[in-house]
């Protein structure tokens, strides 16, 4: 009986934990923050029960919590018996406290060694104490919402983790585990609220009296000459291979049901039924499929290049001049002897092929297992304090020649040193290409990254270093949920045509990976939908990439049956009858994009004429990592580049994919490039725009200041210039600081004409404006101070933003100021106007311009486990208009053959319009006119 009460009363114990919604009183005086939880200062411990993380037995050390607030701060002490000593490197690869607080779907996640003093983020709250005890003051600003939170706080001692809330997954961030907290009685709330919105509605009434003042002020005008020139640099066109082409989309050969092969035992690359996508293609000869290619120890290149008819790689090494990649299994555990190869035969394959030999590839080289502290560790070396460091250390782990930290055992050859092309999931194309690597490119796709952002970073490093670029895109999808697989479900647009079935017909697997079960499912109508997949390789070759490489490409291209007849057929008769190969409904997809629009139109250049400039060593490598390097406390600098990321293509709910598709209010104009940029380099671009904590030299200081003069836009902001104003020349930015901080929420813009309104207050310092000197927005007040500032220089101008990096404090969130800017930019640096919601490119070729329309809504919604791909709703249909600001003589979309402006793009669709000029070819520059439709 006894046994059996205690079971009950945990199990009770447990509910109570479950279901607990936690009133906190209000401090009588803020504690002292000493690390030492005097009695008299805190409030007695929460009532809750620390659990471990899925299995929801009771800690073996509890965790003791108290937390208060008053009208600033909310105050939260945590102590434990347990005393575990913190470690060097970040805070979350060593013992810590994880404090969750926020409104959902948006919670700030702070985290704190047990010494307190290593802390996530690093600014904007205080942290201290010692042996397991932390004190922590953290500012109701800091965290989203108002009063009423949602919480759980998390201990990992190192070795696994409890949490005052229960988690049953291996998640912290479940947000299945977050309680609500409350701010005080339901009475002091709702007064607070009120309190709060009398003086917003005060405040706001104030500020539009301010408005009406402030609306027949003149607009300034923020680009230098150069951004009406609208030319195209040479080193903005795309990179031409040794082929002739800008472009080849990339394939691996492979027997069965691949690019190039037919049926039967023999490869047969260009033979009767392929297709021109497949002769003008470049090939991946791949490790997986040649005995592991190098890294076999027995005359691994006879075995590449023997019995040619019965294998492929062999056959287009030996019959074709086709280009090739060399495609590795490398891993970051990899070592020389394990890849041992005799000299002669490497020096063979290089005499022979290195002609046509594009690169030698890896992906996600710095990415998933743990990004770069991990590769750190693996090398034995002290996680970096620095982010310079951080790069140094790189750079001297990526050229070890005893072992492959970044998965590219190319560095045990230097024969196939020119080669080296590994990339990531990530953004570490300016490292790899400053390294002196040979290629840029991400991981793109639905699933990955913020696809056109990763574009923008891709393509400003391959220009900026002069080389490719290379995009290979991922097709799994792991939103679609079916029953008892909820949470590790991954469905592939894959290995769906190696069987002559139904196209509904399920394969399943289930595997064993980290402790859980991984469910994937595959068929025709499972994975990426083929809508999305479609403009997934549109997009990256008109965005201006030079290889397209799908990761499952070669398993969707042919089918072993007929898809356009394959529902009014038996299948037994289809799987009896003798195989035949038959082009897939993927595969018909991008053989009609390479004949109509690849081989028959010229994509033009990209013209992106804003360049957000990093820091070279910027370790912003955010789908892996949330801090700089994965090991470095953020700042206010690293927080306002993500903060640009999302502002400038943001995430919508409306579309289903939206980690890797957006669509960007301000249109894809960007290219990001870093500050070790050469003076003709940066000429290239209209406008220059600082992203993040970007240090400047004497010699850096020069060059901009020579850009600025000959007709450059530059855009910084004070924090980012202050710690460098002494290297610019007097009156450069066109103000005098005054030093004074101060804070507003209103601002007027000359811009929009408009009252902007923050969310809260921003922090901003105080200038005297020299004469010349314009104001493009203010404060709404009777300050009427100075925010965001234009002057002349030269032929160029200096844009100065005076508040703290155009973003709230402590977070990502970018200031309506920033957005007001960016959208003025727009209007001033592209030769015309696109309206509508829709993601586009601007291309110029030797006709005119050329706008790319991408519909990123309305594909893959609806979807079940039982009807996996519906067709995209014409309710998600977008008119669009373009505007041109030039005298044009013809207009031709090209999938379509119409001929206006206004025209409408489907759901899930795309629309190329190409706008042809009058008198194209007399000049590359053009004067902007008031023309348009």
């Amino acid at each position: 009986m006894e046994r059996k009460y205690l079971i009950l009363a945990a199990m009770f114990a447990l509910l109570l934990d479950c279901m607990a919604e936690i009133t906190i009183q209000k401090a009588p005086a803020p504690p002292k923050m000493d690390g030492v939880i005097d009695v008299g200062e805190w409030a007695e411990p929460l009532p809750f029960t620390f659990r471990e993380i899925v299995s929801l037995k009771e800690a073996e050390f509890p965790t003791e919590v108290r937390m208060q607030y008053d009208d600033e701060y909310i105050y939260v002490a945590l102590k434990c018996t347990e005393i575990i000593s913190s470690t060097n490197g970040s805070v979350f690869s060593q013992p810590r406290y994880e404090l969750r607080f926020g409104k959902l779907p948006e919670v700030k996640v702070l985290a704190v060694s047990l010494d307190g003093k290593q802390r996530h983020p690093m600014e904007g709250w205080e942290t201290v104490g010692a042996n397991g005890t932390v004190e922590a003051r953290i500012p109701l600003r800091l965290l989203p919402g108002f009063r009423i939170y949602s919480c759980n706080i998390v201990r990992d001692n190192g070795k696994g983790g409890s949490s005052m809330f229960p988690i049953e997954s291996r998640n912290y961030g479940d947000i299945a585990s977050l309680k609500s907290i409350f701010l005080g009685s339901p009475e002091e709330i709702a007064e607070a609220e009120k309190a709060l919105a009398d003086k917003q509605v005060a405040e706001r009434k104030a500020a539009a009296e301010y408005y009406r003042r402030f609306i027949r002020k003149k607009k300034a005008d923020v680009v230098g000459a150069n951004a009406k020139k609208f030319a195209i640099a040479p080193a903005w066109k795309p990179y031409r291979f040794f082929s002739g082409a800008d472009f080849h989309f990339m394939f691996t050969p492979m027997f069965g049901n691949v690019a190039g092969v037919e049926a039967g035992s023999k490869f047969v690359p260009n033979g009767e039924g392929t297709l021109p996508l497949f002769q003008g293609a470049a090939y991946q000869v791949h490790a997986w499929y040649l005995d592991r290619g190098f890294r076999d120890k027995k005359e691994p290149l006879a075995k590449l290049l023997n019995d040619p008819e019965s294998n492929p790689a062999g056959y287009i090494l030996k019959n074709t001049g086709n280009p090739i990649s060399y495609s590795t299994e490398g891993h970051y555990h990899t070592f020389e002897y394990e890849v041992s190869e005799k000299k002669e035969n490497r020096e063979e394959f290089v005499s022979k092929y290195g002609s046509r030999l594009l690169c030698v590839e890896v992906n996600e080289s710095i990415g998933p297992n743990g990004g770069a502290p991990m590769i750190f560790k693996l090398a034995e070396q002290p996680l970096p304090k620095t982010k310079k460091e951080a790069y140094e250390l790189m750079r001297k782990i990526s050229f070890d020649p005893a072992r492959t930290y970044i998965r590219d055992w190319s560095v045990f050859y230097p024969e196939l040193a020119p080669f080296r092309a590994p990339t990531a999931a990530t953004a570490t194309d300016h490292l790899f290409l400053s390294y002196g690597f040979g290629m840029a490119g991400q991981e793109a796709g639905p699933k990955t990254l913020d696809m056109p952002f990763s574009h923008a970073i891709s393509r400003g490093a391959a220009r900026q270093y002069g080389k490719p670029i290379r995009y290979f895109t991922t097709t799994h999808d792991t939103q679609l949920m079916f029953p008892g697989c909820e949470k590790f479900a991954r469905h592939y647009t894959h290995n769906t045509y190696r069987m002559a079935l139904r196209p509904n017909t399920r394969q399943f697997s289930i595997s064993q990976r980290t402790g859980g079960m991984w469910s994937s499912v595959q068929g025709p109508n499972y994975g990426v939908p083929k809508e999305d997949w479609r403009r997934c390789f549109i997009y990256n070759y008109m965005a201006g990439g030079n290889l397209y490489y799908d990761e499952s490409g070669y398993h969707f291209m042919y089918a072993n049956y007929n898809w356009k007849t394959i529902e009014k057929e038996d299948p037994l008769a289809v799987n009896l009858r003798e195989p035949k190969k038959y082009l897939s409904d993927m595969g018909e997809m991008m053989a009609d994009f390479y004949e109509r629009i690849v081989c028959k139109e010229d994509r033009g250049v990209v013209y992106a004429p804003i360049a957000l400039v990093w820091d070279l060593y910027h370790g912003n490598f955010r789908n892996y990592m949330t801090i700089p390097w994965g090991c470095i406390p953020a700042t206010e600098g690293d927080l306002m580049m993500g903060g640009v990321e999302d502002a400038l293509f943001p995430r919508s709910e409306r579309i289903y994919y939206n980690r890797g598709f957006r669509t960007s209010p301000y249109g894809d104009i960007f290219d990001v490039i870093t500050n070790d940029a050469s003076a003709d380099f940066l000429e290239t671009y209209p406008v220059l725009f600082f992203c993040g904590d970007v240090p400047i030299d004497k010699a850096f200081a020069k060059r901009l200041v020579a850009y600025v003069r000959k007709g450059g836009t530059l855009v910084i902001n004070w924090k980012q210039l202050e710690p460098f104003s002494s290297l610019f020349p007097r009156g450069f930015a066109g103000v005098k600081v005054t030093g004074e901080r101060k804070t507003a929420r209103f601002s007027y813009s000359t811009f929009s004409k408009k009252l902007l309104t923050e969310e809260q207050d921003f922090c901003y310092t105080g200038v005297k404006l020299q004469r010349g000197t314009q104001v493009a927005v203010l404060t709404a007040d009777q300050r009427q101070d100075p925010l965001v500032t234009v002057s002349k220089y030269g032929k160029g101008k200096v844009v100065l933003s005076l508040p703290d990096f155009l973003k709230e404090q402590y977070t990502t969130r970018m200031l309506e100021i920033f957005k007001d800017l960016m959208a003025e930019l727009n209007r001033e640096v592209l030769p015309l106007a696109v309206e509508g919601d829709v993601q586009y490119l601007v291309q110029r070729n030797d006709k005119g311009w050329v706008v790319s329309l991408f519909n990123n809504y309305g594909s893959g919604f609806s979807r079940t486990w039982y009807d996996p791909l519906k067709k995209p709703d014409p309710m998600y249909d977008v008119t669009v208009t373009i505007k041109p600001r030039f005298k044009y003589e013809k207009v031709r979309e090209w999938f379509t053959g119409g001929k206006k402006l206004t025209l409408k793009v489907p759901a899930g669709d795309v629309r190329i319009v190409e706008i042809v000029k009058l008198n194209a070819q007399d000049s590359n520059d053009e004067e902007w006119t008031e023309d348009s439709d």
